[in-house]
């Protein structure tokens, strides 16, 4: 089981990410507690997030006292997480995504042909699993080595504007 890690913060924001499917929500924390929080959830790393859980505390301030709770340890290490959120189902939406698409088409090199195909999600799914070597993109949430390289590839993605 992974050890208990509580800090408390408040809620400031809340964004909505229609392409991932997801909200995101913004605590703030005391900048005295960064070197802790750093230490105890790690720094951000998209190709492996950690999952938390967020409670309002019953008592309002900073004086309020944290309680950490024990979670069975597959909640913990992510295997309990809601289907919405698998690599299958990303891989599916980043499929239909245009920038995604002309990503893919430029740095796969594969030989597939949009006249192959009758739309661009079409191909773009099909370079996909010819580029990571799955017929399935289920194989994402099943298969531990191509879950990596689809999150690699992922990261390349979404760094794509650093890396030049």
């Amino acid at each position: 089981m992974t050890k208990p890690a509580v800090t408390r913060g408040t809620y400031v924001d809340l964004r909505f990410m229609p392409g991932l499917k997801v909200a995101r929500v913004s605590i703030d924390i005391p900048i005295e507690q960064s070197n802790e929080f750093l230490s105890m959830f790690g720094a951000p790393d998209r190709s492996n997030p950690v999952w938390v859980a967020v409670a309002r505390l019953q008592e309002n301030g900073p004086d309020a006292v944290v309680t950490p709770v024990l979670t069975p340890s597959a909640a913990v290490e992510g295997q309990d997480r809601p289907s919405k959120f698998t690599r299958s189902n990303l891989a599916g939406v980043k499929c239909k995504e245009p920038a995604f698409q002309d990503w893919l088409f430029d740095n796969t090199g594969s030989d597939l042909t949009m006249s192959q195909f009758l739309t661009r999600d079409d191909l773009a799914d099909a370079m996909l699993k010819e580029h990571l070597g799955i017929r399935s993109k289920r194989e994402l949430d099943t298969l531990p080595h191509k879950a990596e390289a689809f999150d690699r590839m992922i990261t390349t993605f979404k760094n794509r504007d650093l890396i030049r």
